[in-house]
């Protein structure tokens, strides 16, 4: 496999761990666009602070469910059981 190949396997798994568990949400499968964008340099993917982006989108989803804004809980809920325990 080329460079270019693996690059965008590897573009396609992180999109999937950003949308299945990071970043989950209630839209069904789809993903955002806006993930794209992160992952067009791999240089520079380690110099985000992944951790505090993850924990700011789970306190946005444990704020919404405590408003009553939505009907379920979603996010990085395995973030959440650490937490707890």
């Amino acid at each position: 496999a080329s460079i270019e190949e693996i690059e965008q396997f590897t573009r396609a798994v992180i999109l999937l761990l950003i949308a299945s568990r990071l970043f989950a949400n209630h839209s069904k499968g789809r993903v955002s666009v806006k993930w794209l964008y992160l992952l067009e340099d791999f240089t520079t993917i380690s110099d985000y602070s992944w951790g505090s982006a993850v924990l700011c989108a789970l306190y946005k989803e444990l704020d919404n469910v405590a408003l009553r804004k939505t009907n379920g809980l979603a996010g990085c809920l395995t973030l959440l059981q650490v937490c707890l325990f």
